[in-house]
Formats: structure tokens, sequence, C-alpha cells
């Protein structure tokens, strides 16, 4: 299947954290937006953001964990209880 090529905007983000165990097969997902995330695109949108990429050998579900710059975010972007990851993808 063919990935679309898309570049996530940064530009409202403070930091970005990924962890995945490599030997588990649901991690597709988790490894295409980690390259969207780490493409030279996304990166010059916000070059304050940091990305951490935490890879485990213990069998655990993937996690994406999304933190805000709150000043700089609109109130619009921000959900308390999960985040759009799309509005972050941009065609």
């Amino acid at each position: 299947m063919a990935v679309p090529k898309a570049a996530a905007v940064l530009r409202h983000v403070k930091s970005v954290m990924v962890r995945f165990c490599p030997f588990q097969t649901n991690v597709e997902t988790t490894r295409i937006f980690l390259e969207h995330v780490n493409s030279k695109k996304a990166r010059a949108s916000n070059i304050n953001c940091v990305v951490t990429t935490d890879v485990r050998h213990d069998g655990s579900e993937p996690v994406v964990d999304i933190m805000f710059d709150v000043e700089s975010t609109p109130l619009g972007l921000v959900y308390t209880t999960q985040v759009d990851v799309r509005q972050l993808m941009s065609t």
C-alpha cells in the first residue's frame, strides 16, 4: 500500500515522544508518523520542537505523546482527552 506524501507541521508543538517495540505487528502507523515528523519540512516548521524516539524490546503497545506549546497554540487545537493527529498533518 502506497503511503501518501505529507509533512507534519510542528508550528504549535513543543515536543513529540514516540515509543514502540519494533517486533510488534501494529507499529507501521507509528513508524509512518515518525517519518513524517522527522522530515526536513516538518523540522523546519519548528526548529525548537524536540522529537524523541524510545525503542523498546518489551512487546509494549506503541505510544505517541504530543506536547503543545500553550503560548502559541490556538485553543481549537488543544484537546483535553485526545489529540486529532490529522490536524498536525498537511498535504
